[in-house]
C-alpha cells in the first residue's frame, strides 16, 4: 500500500502553480481568439470595420455578465432539473443500486485485501454511470431544444445568452450532484458491510504456551474460518488479551469474555487496518552504496527506475530525513509506545534460490542529521505487499559499533532519549534503512517510509474521495454545456466524449513533449514526436535506435512545432486525472487539503474558461433569427 504517485505538495505551491498555468493560458487563448476573430472579419469587412466589431462585441459582452441575474439562472437551472427528470435520469440510480445488490456474490472477499477490492469496484461503477450521464445530459439538452424549436419560448424573454449556459451547467450539476450523493451513501454501506467480519475461538482447542520458568503464560491457536480465511491468535493469560496475525491485509484484537474465568471464551474485534484513513508525514530520500558513499541506488534491472535498490550486509542504506518531528505533531501523551513509523512496501530482489515467501531480515536506526548520534539498529523481517508497522520507543539504546575485535556498544553513557538526542533543534530526524542479509537487495522509494501522524476519519474521507468524482463530473458538464452551444446533438456527444480522452492522456502528452525537447528528461517517452514515430511504425525501426532517415533533422523540428501545439491544447482541455483521488482512498491514506483544495481552484478555473467559450457560442449563433 503506497502512493505510487508520490508526495503531494503543499497547497500555496499547488495554489501559485494553478493560478499561473490558468492565467497563461487563459491570456494565450483570448489572444489567439481575437486574433482569429480579427483576422475573418478584416477579409470579409477590411481592418477598421473589423475592430469596430471586435470592440462593439466586447461591450455586448461585458454587459450581457454585468446584466445577469441569479433569480433568471435559478430558474433556469430548474427547467434543467426537471428536463432531466422527465428523461428519466434516476434509472442510473436503479441500475447502480441493482449492481451494488449482486456485485457481493462475485467480490472475493478471501483476497489479499478485500478492502481495495470493494473500493476499487464501487468507485469505477460510480465514475463509469456518473460520466455516462454528465455526458449525454449535457451534450444532448440545447441541441435538442434548438432542433424542436422550444428554445425560442426562451429567448423571447429577457434572458440572456449568459444565464442560458449557467442556468444549464447549474441545473444539470445539481442533478449529477444529488445522484452522486445517492450512489455514494449507498457504496460506503455497500463496502463496510461487505468487509464487515469477525471471527470465532474455540477455547478448548487453544494450545498452552510455556515461558522459561515453566508457567504457561499464553495460548495459541486458530480462528474459525471465515470471509475465506483464518488468523493465528496469541492470548496473553495475564492481560486476557491477545491478537492474531496479519491475514488479508488485517487483524483483529481478541478480549476475554470474563478476565477472571477465561474458559467462557473470546470475542474478536472487527478488522483493523482495513479500511484506513491514514495522516502521513513524509521525508526526503537518499541512498548510500555498499561503500557508505552518497548514490543513487542500484538498478536491478527493472523498466520502472522509480524503486531502487541497496545491496545487503554492505554499507548500503536508504536514509529519510523527516520534518516536522516536533511534540506537537507527536505529543507523548497520545503516543505513549513511541514514534510510529510505517513501512508500506520494501520489494525484494534475491540473488540466490530459496522460498520466495520467505522474509528477509533488515533493520532500523535512527540517527541525529546534525551530531550524527545513532541509535541501536532494530531488526524486522520484510514483509513484502503488507503495511510494516514500527513503534520507536522514546528511549532507545546506543549503536552497535562492529570492530575485527567484535560489536561494541558507543561508549558513551546511558541510553539515548529521542527528543533530546536523536531530533534536532530544528524538528529533523534521520531513519536509516539497511537490508542485513548477504545478497539480497531492498528495494525503496521516497513514499515507501513515513511518520504516521494520525488516523483520520474513514467516512469522511471515503466522501472526500467522492468529492473528486464529483469534480469530474462537472467537468465533463462543463463541456458538454460548452459543445452544445455550437454543435449538433451527435457531434456534440463526440466532442465531449473526444475532449474526456484526450484529457486523461495529458500526463502523457507532456512525457511526449518532454522526450523531443529534452532527450534525457527521466520521464521521456521514446520513439519521437508525431511525425517519426509514423515513420518508425512504417519502417519496424526500434524506438530506442537513433533516428536515421533522409531529412531526419528537418522531420525532427516540424514534430517540436507539432508537440508545441499540442502540448498548447493538453493545457486548454482539463486533466481528467488530476481530479482523481481514489488512489488515496484505495491505499488508505488521508486525501490532504491541499490536494483537494488545488483541485477546487482548478475547477473554478477551467468552469469560467468553459462558460466563456460557451457564452461566446450561443452569443454568436443568432437562436432568435
Amino acid at each position: 500500500m503506497v502512493l505510487e504517485d508520490g508526495i503531494p505538495k503543499d497547497f500555496a505551491d499547488q495554489l501559485l502553480s494553478a493560478l499561473t498555468q490558468f492565467g497563461l493560458i487563459f491570456l494565450l487563448l483570448t489572444l489567439v481568439a481575437f486574433a482569429v476573430g480579427f483576422l475573418v472579419l478584416a477579409i470579409r469587412y477590411g481592418p477598421l470595420p473589423a475592430g469596430d466589431k471586435i470592440y462593439r462585441v466586447l461591450l455586448q459582452m461585458l454587459s450581457d455578465l454585468g446584466g445577469s441575474r441569479l433569480r433568471r439562472i435559478f430558474a433556469l437551472a430548474r427547467l434543467a432539473v426537471l428536463e432531466s427528470i422527465r428523461k428519466r435520469v434516476m434509472i442510473v440510480f436503479v441500475l447502480f443500486s441493482l449492481i451494488m445488490i449482486f456485485a457481493g456474490w462475485f467480490l472475493d472477499t478471501g483476497g489479499y485485501d478485500p478492502g481495495r477490492g470493494y473500493l476499487f469496484f464501487v468507485l469505477w461503477t460510480t465514475k463509469i454511470l456518473i460520466w455516462l450521464l454528465a455526458a449525454l445530459i449535457s451534450a444532448l439538452s440545447l441541441p435538442a431544444d434548438l432542433k424542436s424549436r422550444t428554445i425560442y419560448t426562451i429567448v423571447t424573454k429577457p434572458v440572456r445568452a449568459s444565464e442560458i449556459v449557467l442556468g444549464r451547467i447549474l441545473g444539470f450539476g445539481m442533478v449529477g450532484t444529488a445522484l452522486l450523493i445517492a450512489m455514494g451513501l449507498l457504496s460506503y454501506l455497500f463496502v463496510v458491510r461487505g468487509v464487515d467480519h469477525t471471527h470465532t475461538i474455540d477455547p478448548e482447542a487453544l494450545r498452552d504456551v510455556k515461558g522459561i520458568s515453566g508457567k504457561v503464560v499464553a495460548k495459541k491457536g486458530l480462528t474459525s474460518k471465515d470471509h475465506g480465511h483464518e488468523h493465528d491468535v496469541t492470548i496473553d493469560l495475564d492481560k486476557a488479551t491477545g491478537y492474531t496475525n496479519v491475514r488479508e491485509g488485517h487483524w483483529h484484537e481478541v478480549i476475554a469474555n470474563d478476565p477472571k474465568d477465561l474458559s467462557k471464551g473470546y470475542t474478536l474485534s472487527k478488522p483493523l487496518d482495513l479500511l484506513n484513513a491514514r495522516v502521513p508525514i513524509y521525508g526526503k530520500l537518499q541512498y548510500l552504496d555498499r561503500q557508505g558513499h552518497e548514490g543513487r541506488g542500484i538498478s536491478v534491472g527493472n523498466e520502472w527506475e522509480y524503486r531502487r535498490f541497496i545491496e545487503g550486509n554492505t554499507l548500503a542504506a536508504a536514509i529519510w530525513t523527516f520534518k516536522g518531528v516536533t511534540k506537537a505533531n507527536f505529543p507523548p501523551e497520545k503516543f505513549k509506545d513511541g514514534l510510529p513509523i510505517d513501512l508500506s512496501r520494501i520489494d525484494v530482489f534475491r540473488t540466490r534460490k530459496g522460498d520466495i515467501e520467505s522474509t528477509v531480515r533488515g533493520s532500523l536506526a535512527l540517527r541525529n542529521p546534525k551530531t550524527k548520534v545513532t541509535s541501536h539498529a532494530e531488526s524486522f523481517n520484510s514483509k513484502k505487499a503488507y503495511i510494516d508497522h514500527h513503534v520507536i520507543p522514546w528511549k532507545l539504546e546506543r549503536e552497535v559499533i562492529k570492530t575485527q575485535a567484535g560489536a561494541t556498544k558507543d561508549k558513551s553513557a546511558g541510553p539515548l532519549d529521542l527528543w533530546e538526542d536523536l531530533v534536532d533543534d530544528e524538528g529533523q530526524l534521520e531513519v536509516i534503512l539497511k537490508c542485513e542479509e548477504n545478497a539480497q537487495f531492498f528495494g525503496v522509494a521516497q513514499p515507501d517510509m513515513y511518520l504516521l501522524a494520525d488516523e483520520g476519519s474513514y467516512r469522511v474521507n471515503f466522501f472526500k474521495g467522492y468529492l473528486g468524482l464529483w469534480m469530474q463530473m462537472m467537468l465533463i458538464i462543463g463541456v458538454g454545456v460548452m459543445w452544445s452551444t455550437l454543435l449538433t446533438a451527435p457531434v456534440a456527444l463526440l466532442a465531449t466524449a473526444s475532449t474526456v480522452l484526450l484529457g486523461q492522456q495529458t500526463q502523457f502528452i507532456n512525457d511526449a513533449l518532454n522526450s523531443i525537447l529534452y532527450p534525457t528528461h527521466d520521464k521521456a517517452v521514446w520513439g519521437g514526436g508525431p511525425i517519426e514515430s509514423l515513420i518508425r511504425g512504417f519502417t519496424q525501426d526500434n524506438v530506442t535506435s537513433d533516428f536515421k532517415v533522409t531529412g531526419a533533422t528537418a522531420i525532427q523540428f516540424m514534430d517540436k512545432i507539432l508537440m508545441w501545439l499540442v502540448w498548447l491544447v493538453s493545457k486548454i482541455i482539463p486533466d481528467f486525472k488530476k481530479f482523481d483521488n481514489s488512489h488515496y482512498l484505495i491505499e488508505g491514506f488521508n486525501i490532504p487539503a491541499s490536494v483537494w483544495g488545488s483541485q477546487l481552484v482548478d475547477l473554478a478555473g477551467y468552469m469560467i474558461l468553459m462558460f466563456l467559450i460557451g457564452y461566446m457560442f450561443l452569443r454568436n449563433r443568432e437562436v432568435a433569427a
